[in-house]
């Protein structure tokens, strides 16, 4: 856990003509946290947001609703969404937050409604299809996994994996036929599928 904030603080680290821009929301977050002080960690981003750009601020509250989304802290994680509606226009990325919170949460409700929203946008499809290929997959739903898969199959360059994971749902979902005759038309290209 300690090595997924420092990774993430330091991802948010970057370089310009020798200048480093830190995104300060997190770290003010981090700092607290680490010298076991109770700060709410979105009151601690209001205080330094006065110095980040739109752009920082967005980043600092996404690594906020991360943090509240690996504590299992969910309503903490909505309440940051809410904020960042107030700082940020892009709505887009904010909507994607959403659908990813409600997956870890893996509350069908509301990753019904994210995925109504985040179709809404088109630079949205792909990461949405993408997001819920992964849980329906790996939490055995293999109906929707298939759907998902399908929908993303035109969306990439080399289908062979999503081949792959389609055939895989078909025989989960004992359509032995499907699955043989989906690898027949598709088949898979990649070194190590055999």
């Amino acid at each position: 856990l300690v090595y997924k904030y420092l990774w993430s603080w330091h991802c948010n680290v970057y370089c310009f003509s020798f200048k480093f821009t830190i995104n300060l929301g997190i770290i003010v977050h981090l700092i607290f946290e680490k010298i076991n002080k109770t700060v709410n960690g979105f009151k601690t981003l209001q205080e330094v947001s006065e110095y980040l750009t739109e752009i920082q601020k967005t980043l600092a509250y996404s690594n906020l609703v991360e943090i509240y989304s690996i504590k299992r802290d969910f309503t903490a994680a909505r309440e940051t969404i809410n904020k960042m509606y107030l700082v940020s226009s892009n709505i887009p990325y904010i909507t994607l937050l959403e659908l990813q919170i409600a997956i870890d949460e893996e509350n069908e409700e509301e990753i019904n409604k994210a995925i109504e929203e985040n179709l809404k946008y088109e630079q949205n499809k792909f990461e949405t299809y993408k997001l819920l290929c992964e849980y329906y997959y790996n939490t055995d739903q293999y109906e929707e996994a298939l759907k998902y898969h399908k929908l993303i199959r035109p969306l990439v360059a080399s289908t062979s994996f999503i081949d792959e994971k389609i055939a895989i749902c078909y025989l989960c979902l004992d359509k032995y036929d499907e699955g043989i005759n989906h690898l027949k038309e598709n088949p898979l290209e990649d070194e190590g599928h055999n």
